[in-house]
């Protein structure tokens, strides 16, 4: 019955860590020394954004001519750059239509050194909200890189002082490691959580955290700078599993000793392929890895803290003392996070098989 309603209301998250991804590239051109967008989106995903906005006009897609103008007409929507001299006009367009929908547009009025550089995008957030529209601009021999999400869709390049940009560099992604644990890394909440119900205990929760943070940490950053590479969706089931371990432990034997802190390590190295899999997902140039993969190593274990701090005042604080949270509570809720963890372990598994 449990599992039945849990079916019934999970709603199918299969693989927690991947979203599509957009490019564009804004840069001059050598010879004329004009400015140009060259974008690319997949796709199923532009044709289904697209249809979104225009359900009473849905096209067959063999009609180029037709879809080459729409396609013109939505990124002129949705794309907006802004110079410190005003608004840069999206001029007209050369389009090609094969798996992926890509254009080269003019920028017509874009002064040929800016200072400073707005971009906006907003492509496909409509029907992909996890969607990551990567945006290069080429100076010379400077480049400079943003994602660009749905939480923030509106990124500034200061083209004449670059530590300022790094710096916003860094900011950007400390936000992106905490946006993959909260709201969308359901699979890491459940663990945080499982981490937690063990006793309540501030203290115990923290050291448990730590541990896993220094373990994700390793693979992580191994994985992102190239040490590890491997098929990172065959680590999904894995994940999921590991939450119903942690659950059921809380269960049978719920106690912080050296085997569970070993057994933390291990699952947090697993855990560590995930965070990597969704880094990797934002293609960063490798003259910014470090500085990403440090940045973004802070936003997780942030989202980690804030999770553990606002259920421990929230509730275990005041309650953890009672007869009944010990007793049931605790128990409850690590039967329904195991019971989540090994329908998404079923799901990804059978995921997998069918790749």
């Amino acid at each position: 019955m449990t599992i039945g309603v849990l079916l019934f209301l999970i709603p199918l998250i299969v693989c927690a860590h991947n979203q599509t991804v957009s490019k564009m590239v804004i840069r001059m051109d050598s010879a004329t020394h004009k400015w140009f967008a060259i974008l690319s989106y997949n796709q199923v995903a532009i044709i289904a954004s697209l249809e979104n906005e225009n359900t009473f006009k849905k096209q067959n897609f063999r009609n180029d001519i037709l879809w080459k103008k729409e396609f013109i007409q939505y990124a002129k929507k949705h794309i907006r750059i802004e110079t410190k001299e005003g608004k840069v006009k999206l001029g007209k367009g050369i389009v090609n239509l094969s798996s992926y929908f890509e254009a080269i547009l003019e920028l017509e009025n874009m002064p040929q050194n800016p200072s400073y550089i707005e971009v906006e995008n907003t492509c496909l957030l409509d029907v992909y909200p996890n969607q990551a529209n990567m945006t290069t601009v080429i100076i010379g021999k400077e480049i400079f890189d943003l994602v660009l999400t749905k939480n923030e869709p509106k990124q500034s390049i200061y083209l004449n002082n670059s530590f300022a940009n790094h710096q916003k560099a860094f900011y950007q992604f400390i936000v992106e490691g905490f946006r993959h644990v909260l709201p969308l890394g359901l699979d890491h909440i459940l663990f945080i959580l499982a981490l937690f119900f063990l006793n309540s205990n501030l203290k115990s929760s923290i050291i448990q955290s730590s541990m896993f943070t220094l373990a994700h940490s390793i693979t992580l950053i191994l994985t992102g700078i190239g040490y590890i590479n491997m098929d990172l969706n065959s680590i999904e089931p894995l994940i999921a599993f590991s939450i119903f371990i942690m659950a059921m432990q809380n269960i049978f034997y719920p106690q912080v000793n050296h085997s569970r802190l070993i057994l933390i390590f291990l699952f947090g190295l697993i855990h560590g392929l995930g965070f990597a899999s969704a880094f990797l997902n934002l293609q960063i140039p490798a003259k910014l890895t470090i500085n990403a993969l440090l940045a973004f190593n802070i936003g997780v274990e942030l989202a980690q803290i804030s999770i553990i701090l606002a259920v421990y005042f929230l509730l275990s604080k005041w309650f953890n003392t009672k007869i009944w949270y010990q007793k049931y509570f605790t128990k409850t809720v690590s039967i329904l996070i195991g019971s989540i963890a090994i329908i998404y372990t079923y799901q990804r598994t059978i995921l997998l098989l069918n790749i």
